[in-house]
């Protein structure tokens, strides 16, 4: 497919504005740049991120900050973007909506009032990841795959998820692997260490300075023109070896990525 010059333009503007927001990110929030970029490639990609920190370490507020960047965050209807904190006793409720119960009662179909929540978003964000409960992780297992589906009652439902982050203050355990699975891009979010960052923080906590971005306004037209940009990049063959050397380099250790991590590489 051929991109207009309509289409470059947006394209181009759009990841100016990427630009921008992660030049700016990373002037307030130290060392936390492998994490930003991450969130910009996520944006780009429209693959899902995972960042992983012990308690304190700005990943929640980096991860909710950098969303402000698009127009659809701001939407008046405040539908477009969602966030949860999970917990083990987080009902699918809160996440998918509730049940719709004149419905049930009338049909005895069990469909959810989905409007506003994650199935309706676009950009997501779930807090202390890992902590889900059987019931929410299964659901969340087809939503957060390559085809973006919700089963809602009898009908499977394309949601418009573009890009998940999902923070955790560990990492996962074996039976969370398939869920685990669908987040390519994974980071570690350490303390800061050096002290000209650190002072530099303190200094803004004590000016009372944020990082504003929502004046950036990445459009949903120019969002589209990047993603139909980035599906027109050449992988060749050499591509390939190199990704094959590197599998190989990784069973060498015992480690064995699955077909869908190497897929996602392709992507990336």
């Amino acid at each position: 497919m051929t991109l207009s010059d309509k289409m470059i333009e947006l394209a181009t503007s759009g990841i100016a504005k990427l630009l921008e927001t992660e030049k700016r990110m990373n002037k307030t929030y130290r060392e936390k740049g492998d994490v930003i970029h991450g969130l910009l490639i996520a944006s780009i990609t429209k693959l899902h991120v995972l960042v992983v920190s012990a308690p304190g370490a700005a990943k929640s507020v980096v991860a909710n900050r950098f969303v402000r960047a698009f127009r659809h965050y701001h939407a008046s209807n405040g539908k477009t973007h969602f966030r949860k904190l999970m917990s083990a006793a987080l009902p699918p409720d809160e996440l998918f909506g509730m049940i719709d119960i004149p419905l049930y009662e009338k049909t005895g179909t069990a469909r959810r009032k989905v409007d506003g929540y994650m199935p309706t978003a676009r950009t997501v964000v779930l807090d202390e990841f890992f902590r889900g409960n059987d019931s929410v992780n299964n659901t969340l297992l087809d939503q957060l795959d390559e085809q973006r589906m919700f089963r809602n009652g009898d009908t499977d439902l394309k949601v418009p998820l573009e890009f998940c982050v999902a923070l955790s203050n560990g990492w996962y355990e074996d039976d969370q692997r398939a869920l685990a699975d669908r987040f390519p891009l994974r980071y570690v979010s350490s303390y800061i260490a050096e002290k000209g960052s650190r002072f530099s923080m303190w200094r803004d906590r004590v000016n009372s300075a944020t990082c504003d971005i929502d004046d950036i306004d990445i459009t949903d037209e120019e969002l589209e023109a990047v993603h139909k940009m980035w599906s027109q990049v050449e992988v060749s063959d050499g591509s390939f070896e190199v990704l094959n050397v590197i599998c190989e380099e990784f069973k060498k250790e015992g480690l064995q990525p699955s077909d869908r991590l190497t897929n996602y590489c392709i992507d990336l």
